[in-house]
């Protein structure tokens, strides 16, 4: 991974988003938040994304995980770092709206396909982490999870999502290093949810 200045005020900057403007947590669990991006940039930095992608990794969740009391906007971004690492944060932040769960993840995945290969590299990046995330929550709750951390929609709808926004990725940029290891662990996950 590029361990450059920039990565390191980028860190910095998530970190105070994340953790001491709001002690922000991991769903479902006491993991400190910041372990998320800083994990999807170094899957950014391994699938060979350049500073840039791994700068707008670092800070993908600042503008919508932002507080009201501390909010971070693509302006924000773009003084402290640059216009292209804005444009990136922008297409990887889900639009608000009062649209249903499947609604909106339908149309963050649009606004990510309109955006460059680096913003879907790290979508991709993003969307593998949670997977991860949520096999690793199956094998530990099991159905209690649908209960408590993830009641937006039904496990079923997630899983269909996922398939969804993979395929959609995978048909925008086939060439993207991360599809083949993505379509993999959805398998995985709907192996996991279908077995039990």
């Amino acid at each position: 991974m590029f361990y450059t200045p920039n990565v390191e005020k980028a860190i910095r900057f998530a970190i105070k988003v994340h953790q001491l403007d709001q002690n922000q947590t991991r769903k479902g669990s006491k993991i400190p938040y910041i372990i998320h991006p800083l994990s999807v940039a170094m899957v950014v930095a391994r699938a060979g994304g350049n500073e840039e992608a791994i700068i707008s990794a670092i800070l993908h969740d600042t503008i919508e995980d932002a507080s009201l009391d501390y909010p971070v906007t693509k302006q924000d971004i773009a003084k402290e770092f640059n216009d292209n690492i804005a444009e990136m944060v922008d297409d990887l932040t889900e639009p608000t709206g009062t649209g249903s769960w499947a609604e909106r993840k339908r149309q963050a995945t649009e606004k990510v396909l309109k955006g460059s290969h680096d913003s879907q590299l790290i979508k991709s990046a993003d969307i593998l982490l949670n997977i991860s995330d949520l096999i690793e929550e199956y094998k530990t709750i099991g159905d209690e999870m649908f209960k408590t951390s993830f009641t937006h929609a039904s496990k079923m709808d997630y899983l269909d999502g996922y398939k969804n926004r993979i395929e959609a990725l995978a048909n925008s940029w086939p060439e993207n290093p991360l599809i083949p290891e993505l379509q993999e662990r959805v398998k995985v996950l709907e192996a996991v949810w279908t077995v039990a």
